[in-house]
């Protein structure tokens, strides 16, 4: 059988490279699909890994060092990083937006779920070294130092209102300066301030373990830790839907729902044109198949 099928394939020899012209074009767009995709997904993850970081949960309103404890030996808990976002450098009198420079404290495994893409310098390594971005040049070039004062900008509840503490003027030599295109770039340290203690709200950004469900390890955590209804939590969810570990993957559905859609248009595609290929053979043999027929042969 397999030879009558080898002669038959070097007799139409056209038709038999134009097939397997046709196989194996469908299978190269199947694949094109597919690395396309997975491409898309790789540089939205990294687009979204730098603009809200890498952590899975960020906890914050003011944690107790008690509850920062709690945290990390939570056994839902890979890793996390302490960091405080309450707090501006001021520059000139007064307060205002052309004034006020946002300072991001963390320390070092905080600093590690924001990767910057470095124009210059270094990232900072402790708490009297920072980076800042490339829109706050006016601030310095690497191996400057600021000397400004610091606040704290707090709730209070009594007032209803965000008033200022002073943390006391500080000094900071610029080591970095990292690309981008947002006017309201952050200063980032490479440590918490030790006037974090008296006027800081610390948050804390947490990676949980794998294989669990990160919603559900949330919830669990604040079960467990007793901070259910007392701090702000929230999951990191832009980062991880294209991760494709977030509680709503809607993005990430429809990304592999129009991949096995076009997989399959190209598909049916290829079996139409193998299918025209073996109708064409049969119809050039249906005046040899008549003649069969006349002299008593079955199909």
């Amino acid at each position: 059988m397999m030879s009558l099928v080898w002669k038959y394939l070097k007799q139409q020899k056209k038709r038999t490279i134009l097939t397997i012209l046709g196989i194996v074009l469908a299978a190269a767009l199947v694949a094109s699909v597919g690395i396309f995709f997975s491409s898309f997904q790789k540089m939205m993850l990294t687009q979204s890994a730098y603009g809200s970081g890498t952590y899975d949960a960020l906890l914050s309103g003011g944690l107790s060092k008690e509850a920062v404890q709690k945290i990390e030996d939570n056994y839902l808990v890979e890793k996390s990083g302490l960091g405080c976002s309450n707090s501006i450098l001021r520059r000139g009198n007064g307060a205002g937006e052309n004034n006020d420079y946002y300072v991001k404290q963390q320390d070092a495994e905080a600093l590690a779920y924001f990767p910057k893409e470095m124009a210059e310098g270094r990232r900072p390594e402790n708490s009297g070294e920072v980076m800042i971005s490339s829109m706050h040049t006016e601030l310095g070039s690497v191996g400057d130092t600021i000397t400004l004062p610091l606040y704290y900008q707090n709730y209070d509840e009594k007032t209803e209102e965000m008033v200022e503490q002073g943390g006391g003027t500080v000094s900071l030599k610029i080591v970095g300066i990292y690309s981008t295109e947002s006017r309201y770039g952050e200063i980032m340290t490479g440590g918490l301030l030790p006037s974090v203690e008296e006027y800081g709200e610390l948050s804390q950004y947490v990676t949980f373990k794998g294989g669990v469900n990160k919603g559900e390890a949330l919830h669990t955590l604040l079960e467990d830790t007793g901070l259910k209804d007392k701090v702000g939590a929230s999951l990191n969810d832009n980062y991880l839907m294209w991760k494709g570990e977030g509680g709503s993957n809607g993005m990430q559905n429809s990304i592999q729902l129009t991949l096995i859609l076009l997989s399959a248009i190209i598909l049916l595609a290829m079996a139409s044109v193998i299918r025209n290929s073996f109708a064409m053979s049969v119809s050039e043999k249906m005046s040899q198949f008549g003649s069969l027929r006349c002299v008593g042969a079955s199909p």
